[in-house]
């Protein structure tokens, strides 16, 4: 489907645009069938960062929307759906520019497979939809395949459906970025680069894409924009000094990052509830009994929200590195600061504090530290 096109993990850019001045927008969603007594609801940020869900009703074949915008508003639209909530958008809704002029969409029974268009933006973010049918067309039948082989619990059709999505997800991205370099002057560019990126963990890339836009682009109230978040932004890369920080350990006690300077530490980040965190653990302990003597150590940083369940699962894991919790879940600062979407995810950190491996797990982690200690 097309909205798969722009859905990440988390948005990295609440509204891109180019230079256009304040302007009136109608957005006017046709359908193929009669849609009575349902409603659109398109969820976007106005020029006051709040988030907000406009709906229109059905009339005479069409809902139609109207609104002001300072410069292009990225949104995404569902027809006839209750829940609004940011992850329900993000994976089901239809994305849309929100700008001055009149947008057109054309849909058939469901916004899936509807057109864009009507507006410079728009136009151009169908065109990028269209190069990237061979996806879209792939899709379906991937997830239908997937929720086979799981219900089946068909771990190696798993396996082999997961290589094959690694392969196409490179060439989707092959696509994109030609896109990208064709169309440095377009708010669906700067509106790609600002989604498609881990941006703590891939700074140098999109520093890099970035800068291949159009000054006019880089200059506008969103490129503007982006790249203060860019500067804003400590890059973990290999390479990078690992951002300072610090937390509690089970005592209460702050420990800070910088108190393993000397000594090579793996960051862990991980939960008591993340299955796949408990089922390293073993390899986490194997490394560090092996090279805790020759002045290596682990810290873990727990997404727990639950202290008891948290040091519950230390304990019957038997992990007898320092153990520090955050905040909770994946919007604590630090799990945001180090660019961790899933867990479990690590960072290898030399004596002088740089960052020199990312997601070492299993054999990996031990040929690493082998390697280093040889």
């Amino acid at each position: 489907m097309k909205k798969a096109v722009f859905i990440l993990i988390g948005a990295l850019c609440v509204g891109c645009g180019g230079g256009r001045q304040e302007g009136n927008f109608t957005l006017t969603v046709r359908t193929g069938e009669p849609r009575e007594r349902e409603r659109l609801y398109v969820r976007w940020v106005d020029d006051r960062d709040s988030v907000r869900v406009d709906t229109a009703e059905y009339r005479e074949g069409a809902f139609v929307l109207r609104g002001r915008v300072s410069h292009f508003r990225r949104a995404a639209m569902l027809v006839n759906e209750g829940i609004t909530s940011a992850d329900y958008f993000a994976v089901f809704g239809t994305p849309v520019f929100l700008e001055e002029g009149d947008i057109l969409v054309e849909a058939g029974r469901g916004l899936a497979d509807a057109r864009v268009g009507g507006t410079s933006a728009n136009e151009e973010l169908q065109e990028l939809n269209d190069s990237l049918r061979f996806y879209t067309a792939w899709e379906p039948g991937y997830r239908e395949r997937f929720g086979k082989y799981y219900r089946e619990r068909d771990w190696e059709s798993m396996g082999a459906l997961r290589t094959e999505r690694d392969s196409m997800e490179r060439k989707r991205r092959v696509v994109e970025q030609a896109f990208v370099e064709g169309h440095p002057g377009s708010v669906v560019s700067l509106d790609w680069i600002a989604r498609s990126f881990n941006l703590a963990r891939q700074k140098s890339r999109v520093e890099e894409l970035y800068g291949g836009l159009t000054e006019e682009l880089r200059r506008s109230a969103a490129g503007r924009k982006f790249a203060a978040r860019m500067e804003a932004t400590p890059s973990v890369e290999v390479g990078q000094p690992a951002p300072e920080f610090a937390a509690e350990d089970k005592d209460g006690k702050r420990v800070a990052l910088g108190d393993f300077r000397g000594r090579y530490v793996l960051l862990d980040f991980w939960a008591s509830w993340c299955g796949p965190c408990r089922a390293e653990n073993p390899n986490v302990l194997k490394a560090y009994e092996r090279f805790k003597g020759k002045g290596f150590t682990v810290l873990g940083y727990s997404l727990d929200e639950s202290r008891e369940k948290w040091l519950g699962v230390v304990e019957a894991d038997g992990m007898p590195w320092t153990q520090v919790i955050g905040g909770g879940g994946l919007n604590d600062s630090v799990v945001r600061t180090y660019g961790v979407t899933g867990i479990p995810s690590n960072f290898l950190i030399d004596p002088e504090g740089r960052i020199m491996a990312v997601d070492l797990r299993g054999e990996r982690l031990e040929k690493t530290l082998s390697d280093i200690f040889k």
